[in-house]
Protein backbone atom coordinates (compact mmCIF):
# COMPACT_ATOMS: atom_id res chain seq x y z
CA UNK A 1 0.00 0.00 0.00
CA UNK A 2 1.22 3.51 -0.77
CA UNK A 3 0.04 4.68 2.64
CA UNK A 4 -0.82 3.17 5.99
CA UNK A 5 -1.78 4.30 9.45
CA UNK A 6 0.77 4.58 12.21
CA UNK A 7 0.09 4.18 15.90
CA UNK A 8 -3.31 5.72 16.62
CA UNK A 9 -3.80 6.79 20.21
CA UNK A 10 -7.45 6.92 21.23
CA UNK A 11 -6.72 9.46 23.99
CA UNK A 12 -5.52 11.99 21.43
CA UNK A 13 -8.81 11.86 19.54
CA UNK A 14 -10.80 12.10 22.77
CA UNK A 15 -8.82 15.24 23.68
CA UNK A 16 -9.28 16.53 20.12
CA UNK A 17 -13.07 16.12 20.04
CA UNK A 18 -13.46 17.52 23.58
CA UNK A 19 -11.43 20.60 22.66
CA UNK A 20 -13.39 21.22 19.44
CA UNK A 21 -16.72 21.01 21.31
CA UNK A 22 -15.55 23.31 24.11
CA UNK A 23 -13.91 25.87 21.80
CA UNK A 24 -16.96 25.95 19.53
CA UNK A 25 -19.06 26.91 22.53
CA UNK A 26 -16.57 29.61 23.62
CA UNK A 27 -16.07 31.20 20.21
CA UNK A 28 -19.46 30.72 18.58
CA UNK A 29 -22.40 29.70 20.80
CA UNK A 30 -21.47 32.09 23.63
CA UNK A 31 -21.14 35.09 21.30
CA UNK A 32 -24.42 34.21 19.61
CA UNK A 33 -26.53 34.01 22.76
CA UNK A 34 -24.77 36.17 25.37
CA UNK A 35 -25.12 39.96 25.19
CA UNK A 36 -22.81 40.55 28.14
CA UNK A 37 -19.83 38.87 26.48
CA UNK A 38 -20.31 41.07 23.40
CA UNK A 39 -20.83 44.33 25.30
CA UNK A 40 -18.03 43.86 27.84
CA UNK A 41 -14.69 43.50 26.07
CA UNK A 42 -12.64 42.44 29.11
CA UNK A 43 -15.22 39.98 30.44
CA UNK A 44 -14.05 37.05 28.33
CA UNK A 45 -10.41 37.57 29.35
CA UNK A 46 -11.45 37.58 33.02
CA UNK A 47 -13.62 34.47 32.68
CA UNK A 48 -10.85 32.72 30.74
CA UNK A 49 -8.20 33.18 33.42
CA UNK A 50 -10.63 32.56 36.25
CA UNK A 51 -11.37 29.29 34.48
CA UNK A 52 -7.62 28.54 34.51
CA UNK A 53 -7.65 29.23 38.24
CA UNK A 54 -10.54 26.80 38.84
CA UNK A 55 -8.37 23.92 37.57
CA UNK A 56 -6.80 24.01 41.03
CA UNK A 57 -9.90 22.13 42.24
CA UNK A 58 -9.24 18.87 40.30
CA UNK A 59 -5.55 19.22 41.20
CA UNK A 60 -6.42 19.31 44.93
CA UNK A 61 -8.83 16.40 44.50
CA UNK A 62 -6.10 14.44 42.72
CA UNK A 63 -3.61 15.13 45.51
CA UNK A 64 -6.14 14.09 48.14
CA UNK A 65 -6.82 10.89 46.22
CA UNK A 66 -3.10 10.15 45.91
CA UNK A 67 -2.55 10.80 49.62
CA UNK A 68 -5.06 8.05 50.40
CA UNK A 69 -3.03 5.44 48.49
CA UNK A 70 -1.76 2.44 50.36
CA UNK A 71 1.96 2.32 51.31
CA UNK A 72 2.56 -0.22 48.54
CA UNK A 73 0.95 2.04 45.93
CA UNK A 74 2.98 5.02 47.15
CA UNK A 75 6.22 3.05 46.79
CA UNK A 76 5.26 1.98 43.27
CA UNK A 77 4.51 5.59 42.29
CA UNK A 78 7.82 6.76 43.74
CA UNK A 79 9.64 4.10 41.70
CA UNK A 80 7.77 5.14 38.55
CA UNK A 81 8.60 8.80 39.16
CA UNK A 82 12.25 7.91 39.63
CA UNK A 83 12.22 5.95 36.36
CA UNK A 84 10.78 8.98 34.55
CA UNK A 85 13.53 11.15 35.99
CA UNK A 86 16.23 8.69 34.98
CA UNK A 87 14.88 8.40 31.45
CA UNK A 88 15.09 12.15 30.99
CA UNK A 89 18.82 11.97 31.78
CA UNK A 90 18.49 14.33 34.74
CA UNK A 91 20.71 14.12 37.76
CA UNK A 92 18.65 14.36 41.00
CA UNK A 93 21.72 15.70 42.85
CA UNK A 94 21.97 18.60 40.45
CA UNK A 95 20.87 21.84 42.15
CA UNK A 96 18.84 22.82 39.08
CA UNK A 97 16.93 19.52 39.07
CA UNK A 98 13.20 20.08 39.62
CA UNK A 99 14.12 23.30 41.41
CA UNK A 100 12.70 26.74 40.76
CA UNK A 101 15.29 29.50 40.70
CA UNK A 102 14.81 33.26 40.68
CA UNK A 103 15.45 33.26 36.91
CA UNK A 104 12.61 30.78 36.45
CA UNK A 105 10.24 33.00 38.43
CA UNK A 106 11.16 36.04 36.31
CA UNK A 107 10.57 34.06 33.10
CA UNK A 108 7.24 32.79 34.43
CA UNK A 109 5.98 36.30 35.19
CA UNK A 110 7.22 37.47 31.78
CA UNK A 111 5.15 34.74 30.10
CA UNK A 112 2.15 35.75 32.24
CA UNK A 113 2.50 39.32 30.97
CA UNK A 114 2.83 37.99 27.42
CA UNK A 115 -0.42 36.10 27.93
CA UNK A 116 -2.16 39.33 29.00
CA UNK A 117 -0.77 41.24 26.02
CA UNK A 118 -2.10 38.50 23.71
CA UNK A 119 -5.57 38.95 25.26
CA UNK A 120 -5.52 42.65 24.39
CA UNK A 121 -4.28 41.80 20.88
CA UNK A 122 -7.38 39.65 20.35
CA UNK A 123 -9.50 42.63 21.43
CA UNK A 124 -7.70 44.89 18.93
CA UNK A 125 -8.48 42.51 16.08
CA UNK A 126 -12.13 42.49 17.17
CA UNK A 127 -12.09 46.32 17.09
CA UNK A 128 -10.64 46.25 13.56
CA UNK A 129 -13.19 43.77 12.18
CA UNK A 130 -16.10 43.88 14.61
CA UNK A 131 -15.24 40.27 15.56
CA UNK A 132 -12.13 38.11 15.93
CA UNK A 133 -11.08 36.20 12.85
CA UNK A 134 -7.90 34.57 11.59
CA UNK A 135 -7.46 35.43 7.93
CA UNK A 136 -3.76 34.54 7.76
CA UNK A 137 -3.66 31.01 9.21
CA UNK A 138 -0.79 30.11 6.87
CA UNK A 139 1.57 32.25 8.94
CA UNK A 140 0.46 30.52 12.13
CA UNK A 141 1.50 27.18 10.61
CA UNK A 142 4.83 28.64 9.48
CA UNK A 143 5.61 30.06 12.92
CA UNK A 144 4.68 26.79 14.59
CA UNK A 145 7.16 24.94 12.40
CA UNK A 146 9.95 27.51 12.64
CA UNK A 147 10.03 28.54 16.33
CA UNK A 148 10.13 25.04 17.92
CA UNK A 149 12.99 24.14 15.58
CA UNK A 150 15.13 26.72 17.38
CA UNK A 151 13.73 26.19 20.90
CA UNK A 152 13.84 22.38 20.94
CA UNK A 153 16.42 21.87 18.14
CA UNK A 154 13.85 19.87 16.21
CA UNK A 155 15.03 17.98 13.12
CA UNK A 156 12.55 17.56 10.27
CA UNK A 157 12.78 14.50 8.04
CA UNK A 158 11.82 14.16 4.38
CA UNK A 159 8.17 13.17 4.95
CA UNK A 160 7.75 16.07 7.41
CA UNK A 161 9.36 18.61 5.08
CA UNK A 162 7.03 17.53 2.28
CA UNK A 163 3.96 17.82 4.52
CA UNK A 164 5.09 21.30 5.68
CA UNK A 165 5.54 22.37 2.05
CA UNK A 166 2.06 21.12 1.11
CA UNK A 167 0.51 22.87 4.13
CA UNK A 168 2.19 26.12 3.07
CA UNK A 169 0.95 25.72 -0.53
CA UNK A 170 -2.65 25.14 0.62
CA UNK A 171 -2.37 28.09 3.02
CA UNK A 172 -1.02 30.34 0.25
CA UNK A 173 -3.90 29.40 -2.05
CA UNK A 174 -6.39 30.20 0.72
CA UNK A 175 -4.66 33.53 1.41
CA UNK A 176 -4.72 34.55 -2.26
CA UNK A 177 -8.36 33.53 -2.50
CA UNK A 178 -9.20 35.63 0.61
CA UNK A 179 -7.36 38.72 -0.68
CA UNK A 180 -9.04 38.55 -4.09
CA UNK A 181 -12.45 37.89 -2.53
CA UNK A 182 -12.30 40.94 -0.27
CA UNK A 183 -10.01 42.90 -2.66
CA UNK A 184 -7.98 44.21 0.26
CA UNK A 185 -5.07 43.37 2.50
CA UNK A 186 -5.44 44.43 6.14
CA UNK A 187 -1.82 44.97 7.16
CA UNK A 188 -2.79 45.92 10.74
CA UNK A 189 -4.59 42.64 11.24
CA UNK A 190 -1.73 40.84 9.50
CA UNK A 191 0.85 42.25 11.95
CA UNK A 192 -1.39 41.54 14.93
CA UNK A 193 -1.91 37.94 13.84
CA UNK A 194 1.83 37.42 13.35
CA UNK A 195 2.39 38.70 16.90
CA UNK A 196 -0.45 36.56 18.31
CA UNK A 197 0.75 33.39 16.59
CA UNK A 198 4.36 33.98 17.69
CA UNK A 199 3.23 34.69 21.24
CA UNK A 200 1.08 31.55 21.33
CA UNK A 201 4.01 29.40 20.20
CA UNK A 202 6.20 30.86 22.96
CA UNK A 203 3.40 30.40 25.52
CA UNK A 204 2.75 26.73 24.71
CA UNK A 205 6.44 25.95 24.23
CA UNK A 206 7.05 27.38 27.71
CA UNK A 207 4.31 25.15 29.13
CA UNK A 208 5.99 22.20 27.41
CA UNK A 209 9.32 23.05 29.09
CA UNK A 210 7.61 23.35 32.50
CA UNK A 211 6.16 19.87 32.17
CA UNK A 212 9.20 18.25 30.57
CA UNK A 213 12.04 19.78 32.55
CA UNK A 214 10.42 21.07 35.77
CA UNK A 215 7.91 18.21 36.10
CA UNK A 216 4.86 20.47 36.48
CA UNK A 217 1.54 18.72 35.93
CA UNK A 218 -0.91 19.83 33.20
CA UNK A 219 -3.17 21.02 36.05
CA UNK A 220 -0.45 23.19 37.57
CA UNK A 221 0.29 24.74 34.18
CA UNK A 222 -3.33 25.92 34.15
CA UNK A 223 -4.04 27.33 37.58
CA UNK A 224 -0.64 28.99 38.06
CA UNK A 225 -1.41 31.34 35.16
CA UNK A 226 -4.87 31.85 36.61
CA UNK A 227 -3.46 32.76 40.03
CA UNK A 228 -1.28 35.51 38.54
CA UNK A 229 -3.43 36.88 35.70
CA UNK A 230 -6.93 36.75 37.21
CA UNK A 231 -6.23 39.50 39.81
CA UNK A 232 -4.23 41.50 37.22
CA UNK A 233 -7.16 41.49 34.77
CA UNK A 234 -9.53 42.38 37.60
CA UNK A 235 -7.34 45.36 38.55
CA UNK A 236 -7.21 46.52 34.91
CA UNK A 237 -10.98 46.08 34.69
CA UNK A 238 -11.56 48.39 37.65
CA UNK A 239 -9.05 50.96 36.35
CA UNK A 240 -10.65 51.27 32.88
CA UNK A 241 -14.08 51.46 34.54
CA UNK A 242 -13.09 54.81 36.12
CA UNK A 243 -11.00 56.37 33.31
CA UNK A 244 -13.08 58.17 30.64
CA UNK A 245 -12.17 57.26 27.06
CA UNK A 246 -12.21 59.79 24.22
CA UNK A 247 -10.76 57.51 21.54
CA UNK A 248 -13.47 56.53 19.04
CA UNK A 249 -11.50 53.52 17.75
CA UNK A 250 -11.18 52.02 21.24
CA UNK A 251 -14.48 53.08 22.76
CA UNK A 252 -16.79 54.15 19.95
CA UNK A 253 -19.75 55.95 21.50
CA UNK A 254 -19.09 54.54 24.96
CA UNK A 255 -17.82 56.72 27.78
CA UNK A 256 -15.44 54.02 29.02
CA UNK A 257 -13.44 51.32 27.29
CA UNK A 258 -15.29 48.86 29.53
CA UNK A 259 -17.28 49.02 32.74
CA UNK A 260 -17.17 46.16 35.20
CA UNK A 261 -20.36 47.33 36.90
CA UNK A 262 -22.36 47.04 33.68
CA UNK A 263 -21.97 43.24 33.86
CA UNK A 264 -24.47 43.15 36.71
CA UNK A 265 -27.03 45.45 35.05
CA UNK A 266 -30.15 43.47 34.10
CA UNK A 267 -28.28 40.18 34.22
CA UNK A 268 -30.58 37.16 34.09
CA UNK A 269 -30.31 33.45 34.86
CA UNK A 270 -29.62 32.59 31.22
CA UNK A 271 -26.61 34.94 31.16
CA UNK A 272 -25.30 33.46 34.40
CA UNK A 273 -25.44 29.95 32.97
CA UNK A 274 -23.76 31.02 29.71
CA UNK A 275 -20.94 32.88 31.51
CA UNK A 276 -20.43 30.06 34.02
CA UNK A 277 -20.13 27.53 31.21
CA UNK A 278 -17.66 29.84 29.45
CA UNK A 279 -15.51 29.97 32.58
CA UNK A 280 -15.47 26.17 32.87
CA UNK A 281 -14.87 25.66 29.14
CA UNK A 282 -11.84 27.99 29.07
CA UNK A 283 -10.17 26.12 31.91
CA UNK A 284 -10.94 22.75 30.32
CA UNK A 285 -9.57 23.91 26.95
CA UNK A 286 -6.16 24.86 28.34
CA UNK A 287 -6.08 21.66 30.39
CA UNK A 288 -6.80 19.58 27.27
CA UNK A 289 -4.05 21.40 25.34
CA UNK A 290 -1.62 20.82 28.22
CA UNK A 291 -2.49 17.11 28.30
CA UNK A 292 -1.90 16.83 24.55
CA UNK A 293 1.45 18.63 24.84
CA UNK A 294 2.46 16.50 27.82
CA UNK A 295 1.51 13.11 26.38
CA UNK A 296 2.36 13.77 22.74
CA UNK A 297 4.25 16.67 21.12
CA UNK A 298 3.86 20.41 20.73
CA UNK A 299 2.80 19.85 17.11
CA UNK A 300 -0.18 17.70 18.09
CA UNK A 301 -2.13 20.79 19.17
CA UNK A 302 -2.06 22.16 15.62
CA UNK A 303 -4.88 19.86 14.48
CA UNK A 304 -7.29 21.00 17.26
CA UNK A 305 -6.48 24.61 16.37
CA UNK A 306 -6.93 24.03 12.64
CA UNK A 307 -10.20 22.08 12.89
CA UNK A 308 -11.73 24.47 15.44
CA UNK A 309 -10.75 27.51 13.36
CA UNK A 310 -12.30 25.98 10.24
CA UNK A 311 -15.52 24.86 11.98
CA UNK A 312 -16.13 28.25 13.60
CA UNK A 313 -15.30 30.04 10.33
CA UNK A 314 -17.92 27.96 8.52
CA UNK A 315 -20.51 28.59 11.24
CA UNK A 316 -19.91 32.34 11.42
CA UNK A 317 -19.60 33.15 7.73
CA UNK A 318 -22.58 33.75 5.48
CA UNK A 319 -21.16 31.91 2.50
CA UNK A 320 -22.52 30.05 -0.49
CA UNK A 321 -22.64 26.23 -0.72
CA UNK A 322 -19.78 26.37 -3.25
CA UNK A 323 -17.51 28.21 -0.80
CA UNK A 324 -18.51 25.76 1.95
CA UNK A 325 -17.40 22.85 -0.25
CA UNK A 326 -14.11 24.62 -1.05
CA UNK A 327 -13.43 25.30 2.64
CA UNK A 328 -14.22 21.69 3.57
CA UNK A 329 -11.77 20.49 0.90
CA UNK A 330 -9.13 22.85 2.33
CA UNK A 331 -9.78 21.47 5.81
CA UNK A 332 -9.54 17.83 4.70
CA UNK A 333 -6.29 18.40 2.78
CA UNK A 334 -4.63 20.38 5.58
CA UNK A 335 -5.69 17.79 8.15
CA UNK A 336 -4.24 14.97 6.02
CA UNK A 337 -0.92 16.82 5.65
CA UNK A 338 -0.77 17.48 9.40
CA UNK A 339 -1.47 13.78 10.05
CA UNK A 340 1.43 12.91 7.73
CA UNK A 341 3.67 15.30 9.65
CA UNK A 342 2.62 13.67 12.95
CA UNK A 343 3.19 10.20 11.41
CA UNK A 344 -0.40 9.13 12.05
CA UNK A 345 -0.55 8.62 8.28
CA UNK A 346 2.56 6.96 6.84
CA UNK A 347 3.67 7.34 3.22
CA UNK A 348 5.14 4.07 1.95
CA UNK A 349 6.71 5.20 -1.31
CA UNK A 350 9.89 7.00 -2.43
CA UNK A 351 11.50 5.94 0.84
CA UNK A 352 9.40 8.53 2.72
CA UNK A 353 8.81 6.10 5.58
CA UNK A 354 12.52 5.52 6.26
CA UNK A 355 12.83 8.09 9.05
CA UNK A 356 9.51 7.48 10.75
CA UNK A 357 9.95 7.32 14.50
CA UNK A 358 8.66 3.74 14.47
CA UNK A 359 11.17 2.73 11.78
CA UNK A 360 14.07 4.40 13.59
CA UNK A 361 13.23 2.49 16.77
CA UNK A 362 13.04 -0.79 14.86
CA UNK A 363 16.44 -0.16 13.26
CA UNK A 364 17.87 0.81 16.63
CA UNK A 365 16.79 -2.50 18.12
CA UNK A 366 18.19 -4.48 15.17
CA UNK A 367 21.45 -2.54 14.90
CA UNK A 368 24.64 -2.86 16.93
CA UNK A 369 24.53 -3.21 20.71
CA UNK A 370 27.17 -1.48 22.86
CA UNK A 371 27.86 -2.00 26.55
CA UNK A 372 28.20 1.04 28.83
CA UNK A 373 29.46 1.44 32.39
CA UNK A 374 26.72 -0.64 33.96
CA UNK A 375 26.89 -4.25 32.75
CA UNK A 376 23.10 -4.53 32.91
CA UNK A 377 22.53 -1.37 30.92
CA UNK A 378 22.99 -1.35 27.15
CA UNK A 379 22.36 1.21 24.47
CA UNK A 380 21.28 0.51 20.91
CA UNK A 381 22.88 2.82 18.38
CA UNK A 382 21.78 3.67 14.87
CA UNK A 383 25.01 5.29 13.67
CA UNK A 384 23.58 6.67 10.45
CA UNK A 385 20.88 8.72 12.18
CA UNK A 386 22.71 9.19 15.50
CA UNK A 387 19.74 7.71 17.34
CA UNK A 388 20.24 6.22 20.81
CA UNK A 389 17.81 4.14 22.83
CA UNK A 390 18.30 2.93 26.40
CA UNK A 391 17.33 -0.72 26.64
CA UNK A 392 15.70 -0.07 30.02
CA UNK A 393 12.84 1.57 28.11
CA UNK A 394 12.05 -1.78 26.48
CA UNK A 395 12.63 -4.05 29.47
CA UNK A 396 9.65 -5.88 30.90
CA UNK A 397 8.59 -5.11 34.47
Amino acid sequence: MIFSFGKINLKYFIYLISYIVSETYSDYILYKFSKKIVENRLLEAFLKHFGFLLIIIPELISKKYNSSDSPKEKIEKEINNENVKNRSNKNPKDSSYNNIKSKDIIIFFAVCILDLVLEFSYILIELLNGFYTEEYFIFEALIWFIVPKFIFKKTYYKHQKISILLIIIIGAIKLIFTIFSFKSFNYKQFLLEIFIHSGNVVFYAYIKTLMEFKYFSPFQCCFLFGIVNTPLILIIYFIVSYIPCNNKFLCGEKKYFDNIYSIFDNINFKELILLTLECLCEGIELLLINMIINKFTLYHILIPFLVTFSVIHLLESQITPTKIIINVIYLILETIFFLIFLEIIELNFCNLNYNLKRKIEERAINEKVYNVNDEDQKIFIDEENKYYINTELFSEK
